[in-house]
């Protein structure tokens, strides 16, 4: 166990429990701390290592890519390795999702996104300025993704320096026709750049789910009204 320790630990209520474990080694779904006991993975050290700890194949693309590659700028710079990737994911993705932006986190994958949608309305001369959340939401602990999250004690103290949104209610059982009324009467006005929602299950909001026949609704009623459909779904 760490007693004293200058990491300052996200999520981590240091008064409460001073003394953290150290992990020395990770192997498969495990973290083994110093005393020989081991620990179960449940969620993937926040669901990054969802093939395990250590897997083989991803160790060696790794070693092979850090033997010739270290950090690149990205600005007007490229590498075979992110040209390869891209390829993959447009492979994967819907048609008309034709291109891959690089981001480090979810929030700040978030944060790109609500720029992207500002941006584009202003780049064609028909600035937007709302965006549309739906009730429950997260998205993130940045100050533009608390912003588009639901708002209670993890984010109070921030405040004065959210912005405000537009807020549809979730698509609870029985009540789904609210939901999609209440956006399309928000999109009349066009001033909307972007809904951003948490497709088909909202995890931190109670692991609330709806149905894919809302989603669909929604996606037809932000192209009937030109607004952007912000997907996030980095859980």
């Amino acid at each position: 166990m760490m007693t004293q320790s200058r990491v300052w630990h996200p999520f981590t209520q240091h008064a409460l429990e001073p003394a953290i474990p150290e992990i020395v080694l990770t192997e498969g779904a495990y973290l083994h701390k110093t005393d020989g006991s081991r620990i179960l993975d449940a969620i993937s050290s926040w669901w990054v290592v969802t093939h395990g700890h250590r897997h083989p194949r991803i160790m060696k693309a790794i070693e092979t890519t850090a033997s010739r590659l270290d950090q690149i700028i990205f600005a007007g710079f490229t590498h075979e390795p992110a040209q390869r990737l891209a390829e993959a994911l447009v492979d994967l993705a819907p048609p008309g999702l034709d291109w891959v932006f690089y981001s480090d986190s979810g929030s700040t994958s978030v944060e790109v996104a609500l720029k992207m949608a500002l941006g584009y309305f202003r780049n064609i001369g028909a600035p937007r300025s709302r965006i549309v959340v739906m009730e429950h939401s997260y998205h993130g602990d940045t100050i533009g993704t608390m912003s588009v999250g639901a708002r209670g004690v993890f984010n109070a103290a921030y405040e004065p320096l959210l912005f405000e949104v537009d807020t549809v209610p979730f698509a609870a059982a029985g009540r789904e026709q609210e939901t999609l009324d209440r956006f399309e009467a928000i999109s009349l006005d066009r001033r909307a750049a972007a809904l951003i929602v948490e497709p088909l299950v909202l995890g931190a909001g109670g692991m609330l789910m709806y149905p894919a026949w809302v989603l669909s609704e929604l996606k037809k009623i932000a192209e009937a009204s030109g607004t952007l459909l912000i997907a996030d779904d980095s859980d």
